[in-house]
């Protein structure tokens, strides 16, 4: 008996080994980083943009709730580049615009140091700044989730003034709803369409309402209203946290985390994915169509499915490892963000930006 028992304990022995090895392996694998920022440019993408007039600019930065201090240096980049032409400038921050839990009433003294230097930012580029909400900000997906988002929208209106430039909201969705909103920008001759999207609305297992239970909304009724939105000349940007397709850590590659609700595997999460690509398949839509998120800490460029590119700007204050896949245009393991111009002669040109000597270090010409 006792010789039974020791030839078990050892076969536990091993199995517990291999599952360490195999955890090991997996979490290798998927923290895999691609950290060289290096870029051919053979033409400077300032010269080139310099021929034709700027309509206007729009920056893409997620994931920025987590600053070290005022003079974060992606932060600071940020606010350089806002200053550049402020009155043709948005700044989109894509969620997960304060860490870890959001503005719940526990972390209401940690709002000016996790929100303050993003506002600053806005405040002192004098451009139009638009906040997002991301899981984080819905109390990291918690139950106190809607609560927190109003809380968080009420401080930044507060803040940037809900009447900011031009009257343009500040925070969108409002009051927790999943949208889509649209925004023709600039307002006087539009030149690009900017949807967006509370995606982890999608995600939210807890309650989604308190006081305005019409934000309570059927999905099938949502994606009638982003195909309607779609239907238009302009090129359009829909803007959300999460990505539908990633290379990064959410790409949910690993088996020990298959119930998490970040991550694109998840079926809640692929439920998602699918509405948000039968929208984009619409057939009437815009000549252009980019899909821009965070929720994953890297910079990535993609070439899209049901989209022409999807965007992943999610390293605004964390870093995490990112791969390359076959749909790669640009893969980046720095903090950074990313800006898209719209010119006149109807061009758009998309740079990726990173705090340092070299800051441009990829760009492409968007083409349908």
């Amino acid at each position: 008996m006792l010789k039974c028992y020791r030839h078990w304990k050892h076969l536990y022995s091993i199995f517990l080994l291999c599952c360490f090895l195999t955890i090991t392996g997996c979490a290798q694998k998927v923290n895999h980083t691609t950290s060289d920022c290096s870029s051919d440019l053979p033409e400077s993408p300032e010269k080139i943009a310099s021929k034709v007039p700027l309509r206007y600019r729009i920056i893409l930065i997620g994931d920025a709730g987590a600053p070290e201090d005022d003079d974060e240096p992606t932060l600071k980049t940020l606010t350089e580049w806002g200053k550049k032409i402020p009155e043709k400038t948005s700044i989109v921050f894509l969620g997960d615009n304060m860490y870890e839990e959001g503005l719940t009433k526990k972390k209401r003294h940690e709002a000016d140091a996790k929100l303050g230097p993003q506002l600053a930012a806005v405040i002192e580029s004098q451009v139009h700044g638009l906040f997002i909400p991301g899981n984080h900000d819905w109390a990291d997906s918690g139950k106190s989730g809607y609560s927190a988002v109003l809380a968080q929208e009420r401080f930044i209106n507060q803040r940037l003034g809900a009447g900011a430039r031009n009257s343009l909201p500040v925070f969108l969705p409002s009051y927790g709803s999943p949208g889509p909103v649209a925004l023709d920008l600039p307002t006087a001759a539009p030149s690009v369409r900017l949807v967006i999207l509370d995606t982890q609305w999608w995600l939210h297992k807890y309650d989604k309402w308190w006081l305005h239970k019409e934000t309570e909304k059927d999905q099938d009724a949502i994606i009638d209203e982003l195909k309607s939105l779609l239907v238009t000349e302009l090129p359009v940007i829909v803007a959300g946290h999460h990505p539908i397709k990633t290379y990064g850590s959410h790409r949910g590659k690993k088996w020990y985390r298959f119930w998490n609700r970040q991550d694109t595997d998840h079926t809640v999460y692929k439920a998602m994915i699918d509405h948000l690509n039968d929208a984009f398949s619409v057939p009437e839509k815009t000549p252009l169509l980019i899909y821009a998120a965070g929720h994953d800490h890297s910079l990535q460029v993609l070439e899209g499915d049901t989209t022409d590119y999807l965007i992943v700007s999610g390293a605004g204050s964390k870093i995490s490892g990112v791969k390359r896949g076959k749909e790669t245009l640009f893969a980046c393991s720095r903090a950074g963000f990313m800006v898209m111009d719209f010119f006149d002669d109807d061009t758009v040109l998309l740079r990726v930006v990173v705090p340092g000597d070299k800051e441009v270090v990829f760009h492409r010409w968007l083409k349908p």
